[in-house]
């Protein structure tokens, strides 16, 4: 239903929040998806992304924001596409 779309780059602290907080407040269950697409290709934020049930990590090319984005969504199973920065807290 819902796919939720986080580009990271070196943004690991802010990142545990955010995941935190969408988990914290989601009252869709199995209805949402989450998805990180990791600009940085570092292995910290794959260990942190691995740690998480069900959440997607994405190694990304680092060609920019926006075309992270677009490969997030291109991933999506769901029709609604929320685009969240990782320091986003709900």
């Amino acid at each position: 239903m819902y796919s939720i779309i986080i580009v990271s780059y070196h943004s690991d602290y802010d990142l545990k929040l955010c995941i935190n907080s969408i988990i914290k407040h989601n009252d869709i269950g199995n209805n949402l998806e989450i998805i990180v697409v990791d600009n940085a290709r570092s292995i910290k934020t794959k260990k942190t992304i691995e740690s998480y049930d069900g959440v997607h990590y994405v190694e990304g090319e680092n060609a920019g924001f926006g075309h992270a984005n677009n490969i997030g969504a291109s991933l999506a199973k769901n029709d609604y596409l929320l685009f969240l920065n990782p320091d986003t807290i709900l």
